[in-house]
């Protein structure tokens, strides 16, 4: 087992146990919640990294199209406790692959590091942009 050690010793199995919270909005409000299910966001450096796929509507579910490939700049991310809301609107992503309807295919590379040590986890998404409420 990998252990995480500077101050703290910190299992690899908490390191990895991010998960989706929320998918919600649309358009440049378009964000996506991550919640840590092991609470040690406070001493874990996370960095996020996303390819964002829309379908493509002329293929049906089969047809995703990568609209946006790349990391997610610090100050699009918001931790609270031990939640990460990823504000995915604010990325290059064209108009039409944000609307209410659009299928998407979402996936997140969390790279989590405590001193020189680091593991990587992927966060798979799928679903539809539904209308703000």
């Amino acid at each position: 087992m990998t252990t995480f050690t500077v101050n703290h010793a910190i299992p690899k199995k908490d390191v990895t146990r991010l998960a989706v919270a929320e998918f919600a909005d649309a358009g440049q409000n378009l964000n996506l919640k991550i919640v840590d299910l092991a609470a040690k966001s406070d001493v874990i450096n996370t960095q996020f990294r996303v390819k964002f796929r829309a379908q493509d509507s002329l293929h049906g579910f089969s047809g995703y199209k990568t609209e946006y490939e790349g990391d997610i700049q610090g100050e699009l991310v918001t931790r609270d406790y031990n939640r990460f809301t990823l504000a995915l609107g604010k990325l290059k992503i064209p108009d039409e692959a944000l609307r209410p309807g659009v299928n998407v295919d979402i996936e997140v590379v969390a790279t989590r590091s405590l001193g020189i040590r680091s593991a990587k986890q992927t966060i798979s998404w799928q679903g539809t942009i539904r209308k703000p409420r």
